[in-house]
């Protein structure tokens, strides 16, 4: 079998994997860790191979959704996937990651750690031309700027780099 075919076909068993896991049992288990750590590893044979990336994006997905919401390895795996697919040109798939793993670090109270995720989101739609992305995404920086759990040297440094944008 081709090296690209058993590509796909490793996709595609890591998304259905996923995808039949029942909502509720999708919870930390060594095994789906384990599993993850697997595919992390299999995507990171492909970040060198820009041909690639599309797939070793596919397979970092795959793997975020194995962990744990809390799991910080998962938000990583998400922006591994944003920076791939953006880079193969698909700034809607990076824009749709990075949302991901923003939500991902403000479930898990990370307001600082969710607005510069989403902050990377606004200047992925600000350079793909996607003006409606970016003032939905840019609203929510502000929302989160404005989030009475930060201090006033977090505040700041949210809006400092949203600036910069």
């Amino acid at each position: 079998m081709k090296k690209t075919m058993m590509g796909w076909v490793v996709t595609v068993f890591a998304l259905a994997t996923v995808l039949v896991i029942p909502a509720d049992g999708q919870s930390q288990t060594s095994e789906n860790i384990q599993r993850a750590i697997e595919l992390e590893s299999e995507a990171s044979r492909f970040l060198d191979q820009p041909d690639h990336w599309a797939y070793a994006a596919n397979i970092y997905w795959a793997a975020a959704q194995l962990r744990a919401d809390e799991d910080p390895q998962g938000q990583e795996d998400l922006r591994i996937a944003a920076s791939l697919v953006y880079e193969t040109g698909d700034a809607t798939g990076a824009i749709t990651a990075l949302e991901s793993a923003g939500s991902r670090a403000l479930a898990n109270g990370d307001v600082v750690g969710a607005a510069g995720i989403f902050t990377d989101a606004v200047w992925v739609a600000n350079k793909a031309g996607l003006r409606a992305d970016q003032r939905r995404l840019s609203s929510r920086v502000a929302e989160l700027a404005n989030s009475s759990d930060l201090t006033r040297t977090e505040r700041n440094q949210i809006l400092a780099r949203f600036r910069g944008v």
